[in-house]
């Protein structure tokens, strides 16, 4: 595929991946990255998921790594194997193979509640008037209205860490209409949305620090043409701490595009402008979000009733709210 047609961030993940197959390999192997490829026995990442589960182990007290995401690490690494096979650098017996095999239903994400949103604030802005110094705060506070974007315009995290300030025009004191660039979004298509709060607002008008059109919404105190991305995730780390106190250290950027497509949802709102707004697809919302789709329509069924007379008839009885 044309690289053109990946987004950075997309590059930079599989650039890791690649890496991360070259560590192993480095591992391995006494010559190192010295190795010749046509000498690489593909089996031997049978003993990748061991590797990398090691790894995180060591680096993270008690941490984990999901089987998918070795997957996906492994899927990207062959595809260089495959290349060089294709190139004549080595035959088909250096292709990597695994023996682990991947639930057909993948991971997913724990599911929030409204006091899970509201414990989330209440300690962000707790945390946020802790800083120490005017460039600690701008990052927390830059932090805070990351978090607003995906909560209030469910945009991803990527499309939010991408907007630049002439992506962005002010329509009044709590209202933006805002950009989002085909080369910022996952699904490779622009999109416009209205944001009508006054948090983004407030940003572009008091706090932003860096106003010149091609400067990011959102990036460090001191400059604004670099994404706000690895600070964020600095910072983030930081407040996990604080929320891990009350049991909340599971709560990432994602559950707050979650919360606003959870409550589109409950507005009963139609799927697929959810998913125009969302830039996803109805099919995308209708299986991630199942279980509030099913709450609803039973929620529904409860407010009507079957009444059937003698005679083998039937009558719909709409019950009276309240009632």
């Amino acid at each position: 595929m044309n690289s053109d047609q990946l987004s950075p961030r997309t590059l930079a993940v599989q650039g890791y991946r690649v890496k991360l197959g070259c560590a192993f390999l480095t591992a391995l192997y006494p010559a190192g990255m010295d190795t010749k490829i046509s000498t690489i026995d593909g089996a031997v990442f049978n003993d990748y998921l061991k590797w990398r589960q090691e790894d995180v182990a060591k680096r993270r007290e008690q941490g984990t790594i999901r089987r998918d995401v070795v997957r996906d690490e492994l899927l990207v690494i062959r595809k260089m194997f495959k290349y060089a096979r294709k190139e004549h650098l080595c035959t088909e017996k250096s292709i990597p193979v695994w023996d682990f095999s991947v639930e057909k239903e993948g991971a997913k994400r724990r599911r929030i509640t409204f006091a899970n949103y509201k414990d989330f604030i209440n300690t962000t802005y707790a945390w946020i008037k802790e800083a120490k110094g005017a460039r600690d705060y701008y990052h927390r506070k830059v932090l805070a209205h990351v978090a607003a974007m995906a909560t209030l315009a469910g945009m991803r995290s990527g499309e939010i860490f991408g907007l630049l300030n002439k992506d962005v025009e002010i329509r009044g004191k709590d209202e933006c209409l805002v950009t989002i660039r085909a080369e910022t979004s996952k699904v490779r298509k622009e999109r416009q949305i209205t944001v009508a709060n006054e948090m983004l607002v407030l940003w572009r008008t008091k706090y932003q620090r860096h106003r010149d059109p091609d400067d990011y919404v959102f990036s460090p105190y001191n400059d604004g043409r670099v994404s706000i991305r690895d600070v964020f995730y600095h910072a983030y780390k930081a407040l996990r701490v604080r929320l891990k106190e009350i049991d909340l250290d599971w709560f990432d950027l994602y559950h707050c595009r979650h919360w606003y497509i959870t409550n589109r949802l409950l507005a009963e709102e139609a799927i697929y402008l959810i998913a125009q707004a969302a830039g996803t697809s109805s099919k995308e919302i209708e299986n991630t979000y199942s279980h509030v789709l099913t709450e609803l329509t039973t929620k529904r069924f409860n407010q009507k009733k079957v009444v059937w007379d003698a005679n083998g008839s039937y009558k719909i009885i709409q019950k009276l709210e309240g009632v």
